[in-house]
């Protein structure tokens, strides 16, 4: 099992306004050349008229410092990926040609949620959203950085990554989280869950990813 702690992330600012702006978060009155953004999107954040744009900068900076991404992951062969997918029809039509399986769990911490809820009690509905927004992102770069951690051990192994399926996926359950959940030892990186398999802090994902031969057969 490899955990890895406060590694660092980065999003994009300019992907955030852009996230901001199809919310409608920001609206035709914080832009400088509205018909320019209506036609191109927003290219570069000093479209934002600069009082709303040094705002949320700002909240960027300050959201930065909230954030405290952990992983945690373990690779497992093809005879336990058939046991992990024992009595779960869906998971086994995946994993029939799997080589291995990867079990992973991301988490951003605690506090960047904790200060958006103190956002939203005194009534600052805007900077709460952008808090989501930023939370939001910052999760799935993370999702992001160990997917390419275990590609890169995958592609030692003259494998690929194929098929991933985490607790945002429609097919994802509760069976799925309590069979992750049980070879995962996630409290080593602050992650706790309830009787339903929820995870806390908020902001944490569960995945499983498939490993598969990129050799051609002969």
């Amino acid at each position: 099992m490899t955990k890895i702690k406060k590694f660092n992330i980065v999003v994009p600012p300019i992907k955030i306004f852009k996230i901001l702006k199809l919310k409608n978060l920001l609206t035709a009155k914080d832009f400088e050349e509205e018909e320019l953004v209506n036609v191109f999107g927003i290219k570069d954040i000093k479209l934002v008229k600069k009082e709303k744009r040094e705002k949320i900068e700002e909240i960027i900076n300050f959201a930065q410092e909230l954030i405290v991404p952990c992983v945690l992951y373990k690779t497992l062969n093809k005879e336990k990926t058939r046991k992990l997918s024992s009595g779960m029809d869906d998971l086994v039509k995946r994993v029939k040609d799997w080589l291995a399986v990867s079990l992973w769990v991301v988490t951003i911490g605690k506090e960047l949620e904790e200060e958006k809820q103190k956002k939203e009690i005194s009534g600052d509905l805007f900077l709460s959203q952008v808090l989501e927004v930023i939370g939001n992102e910052s999760l799935r770069e993370a999702s992001c950085f160990v997917n390419r951690l275990i590609a890169s051990e995958a592609r030692k192994q003259e494998c690929e990554l194929i098929s991933s399926l985490d607790n945002y996926c429609k097919e994802w359950n509760a069976e799925i989280s309590k069979k992750v959940l049980t070879i995962l030892e996630v409290e080593k990186i602050g992650i706790t869950f309830n009787e339903n398999y929820q995870l806390s802090p908020k902001k944490s994902m569960l995945a499983i990813v498939g490993w598969v031969s990129t050799c051609k057969p002969r």
